[in-house]
Parts: structure tokens; C-alpha cells; sequence
């Protein structure tokens, strides 16, 4: 089409993941910019946080120790099917997506197949396309 339709790539099973753990910055008090660079370097300085503290703020990312988001804080426990059952009933509907198309999501596809299939001109031509 010639107006680009939203996209979201479903997981169609729960994937396995390693121990989250959540991401608090030290020293990050308020919600203001750094003044300092000394200030700067403690936004930088992630330390573990236990995933299930209540003092966890909504929204706040949970990686696994090589820095990988793997799922995102909120006030509920979410299941991957929770997750799936609301997106297909709620925010895109089953006719949808087959009936358009995305040309910004297809090509970003194929240049991740071609990425990691070390066709990196093929890959660089897809990317600029999207």
C-alpha cells in the first residue's frame, strides 16, 4: 500500500531466557541531565537490581548479563501468550497484515537474512532501502 500499516513481528511460542536481571543507575537521583562528567560516567555504571523489587519503576528494562533486552518491567506479570492474545485481538487484527504490505519491514527482513549470510552488499542494500 502506499501508506505504510503497522507491523509486529509475533513470536509465535515463548522463548527461553536466561535469569533477567533489571538495570538501576547509581547515583541517578533526579531525572535531570548530567553537570559533570564525573556525574556523566554514573549514568553509565549500571548495577543489578532484584527483578521482582517493588521499588522497580513501570517501564523499566530488564537485560541479561551481556546487556540483552529481554523483557520490560510492568505492574503485571505478562506472559509471552498474554502478550500474543492481546496484540492479535486488540491491536492488529487477523485480516490485517496479510491483506498489506510494509515495505519498510520487508526490507529490513531481508537485510538481516542477508547480514547473517555475509552478504554484506546485499545486507547494506536492503538496510538503505529501509
Amino acid at each position: 500500500t502506499p501508506v505504510l500499516e503497522p507491523f509486529i513481528d509475533m513470536a509465535q511460542a515463548d522463548q527461553a531466557t536466561p535469569g533477567p536481571q533489571g538495570v538501576e543507575l547509581i547515583g541517578s537521583g533526579a531525572a535531570s541531565p548530567p553537570r559533570s562528567v564525573e556525574q556523566a560516567a554514573q549514568f553509565l555504571t549500571p548495577t543489578q537490581v532484584a527483578p521482582d523489587d517493588p521499588t522497580n519503576e513501570p517501564g523499566m528494562p530488564i537485560v541479561n548479563s551481556t546487556g540483552q533486552l529481554l523483557d520490560m518491567n510492568t505492574k503485571q506479570l505478562d506472559t509471552g501468550q498474554s502478550i500474543r492474545t492481546f496484540v492479535n485481538a486488540i491491536i492488529a487484527p487477523a485480516p490485517l497484515q496479510p491483506l498489506n504490505t510494509n515495505r519498510l519491514h520487508d526490507n529490513w527482513n531481508q537485510g538481516i537474512t542477508a547480514f547473517y549470510s555475509n552478504d554484506f552488499i546485499s545486507a547494506q542494500s536492503d538496510f538503505i532501502r529501509a
